[in-house]
């Protein structure tokens, strides 16, 4: 049997979330996938731009990711990191850029708790996280 967990993470004018899957696949090639948590926030009051709401909602992922890890009583064999945001993606991947204060924060943290090479684009029609923004 492999275990996954599925990060999605997105952000809006109103709001931004992540929501997270586990996808178990049997020695038969039966794939289950359940809901585990997902976490929405308010957009401050204080203007904030979208690809730094899209980063705030990137490192909820990266944190759910940390927690289902020592929650679960179970093996995880891989995360998968799922955005619609190719400025995330560009943040993350970034090897050679300064960056602000606020944006350096969480992609350290995201880099932290991730590798560049789990993050994955997905289009907005079919990000589950959506809801949560």
């Amino acid at each position: 049997m492999t275990s996954q967990l599925h990060h999605f993470a997105d952000a809006s004018t109103s709001g931004y979330g992540a929501v997270t899957y586990l996808r178990l696949t049997d020695s038969y090639g039966n794939i289950s996938c359940t809901l585990m948590t997902s976490k929405s926030r308010v957009v401050p009051l204080k203007q904030i731009t979208i690809p730094r709401l899209e980063l705030s909602a990137a490192s909820i992922a990266v944190r759910f990711d940390k927690m289902m890890r020592r929650e679960l009583e179970l093996p995880i064999d891989d995360s998968v990191f799922w955005t619609d945001s190719t400025s995330v993606l560009k943040y993350i991947k970034s090897e050679d850029r300064r960056f602000l204060t606020f944006v350096a924060n969480r992609v350290a943290l995201i880099r932290d708790g991730s590798s560049p090479c789990q993050w994955t684009y997905i289009q907005s029609k079919h990000n589950p996280a959506a809801d949560a923004s």
